[in-house]
């Protein structure tokens, strides 16, 4: 009926949940406590001076659950999400699909739900991809050789970008050099979608389109290099006599014996 009053004749969103249930409880209690007096005469002063110790004997054994109210209040007058937004909450991705006065739910890109306290929500990192535009920027690393020359690879990646469907037209999708690294040049594309829930499939045909047109223009992905160097032959031949010579045969031979007996040593193949 409330939601009626304010959604059609109002015209003002619905309160929220957690709110309806904190003012529908506390009417049922006020109620209650009248019907007490009327009807039992019950005296209310003695009533509420009992039901103060049983409320700090139920307040330290549901605080977890007092936490979470409380958070969720937080949530509610903070509103850093709402039902439908995009969230990550620590290291979970998904869709807001609830936000009660204990708990926010989740449903993932697999089609998982997660449930978390609200005080669990309010301590952790939160990341909305839905605001504050839903237009959500997404890149992929490429890693290119540095004998092709920056601007004909910025070209290409861009232009294998602006052919792929379901990415917004503006901001435009893009190319820059990111990183030098040891082997190869670090790239990355970067375009924005506005529909998360296919940023995995769009992220897919984007590489996609890069392999081709990347083939097409004859620029090739670094593959890791490593350059392995050997010890001079020399210091070889010295760590193998040293190592040869400490045994206990030779113990009886003098320093200076061993170190002629060591240079005469040689590395045989």
């Amino acid at each position: 009926m409330v939601d009626l009053l304010l959604v059609r004749w109002l015209k003002r969103p619905p309160v929220p949940r957690i709110l309806r249930d904190f003012t529908t409880l506390a009417l049922a209690l006020t109620v209650f406590m009248f019907a007490l007096r009327g009807t039992l005469g019950v005296n209310l002063s003695s009533l509420l001076a009992t039901s103060a110790m049983i409320s700090v004997v139920l307040g330290l054994a549901l605080q977890d659950t007092l936490g979470s109210f409380f958070a969720g209040l937080a949530l509610q007058m903070e509103a850093p999400l709402a039902i439908g937004d995009w969230v990550k909450i620590g290291e979970n991705i998904g869709m807001v699909t609830q936000v009660s006065w204990r708990t926010v739910r989740i449903v993932s890109l697999d089609d998982d739900e997660y449930t978390f306290p609200n005080s669990m929500v309010t301590r952790s990192a939160l990341a909305n991809f839905s605001r504050p535009t839903p237009a959500h920027r997404c890149h992929i690393a490429v890693r290119i050789p540095y004998r092709h020359p920056p601007n004909l690879v910025i070209a290409a990646l861009t232009e294998a970008m602006r052919s792929a469907p379901r990415l917004l037209a503006n901001p435009p999708a893009h190319a820059v050099v990111w990183e030098f690294e040891e082997s190869s040049i670090l790239y990355r594309a970067r375009y924005w979608i506005g529909d998360y829930r296919r940023v995995n499939t769009i992220r897919s045909d984007v590489s996609t389109r890069i392999w081709y047109a990347l083939r097409r223009a004859g620029i090739e992905h670094a593959a890791p290099v490593r350059m392995l160097r050997g010890s001079p032959a020399d210091t070889v031949t010295g760590r193998v006599a040293a190592s040869a010579l400490n045994v206990d045969i030779f113990s009886p031979l003098t320093d200076a014996e061993r170190d002629f007996l060591a240079g005469s040593l040689h590395c045989a193949t």
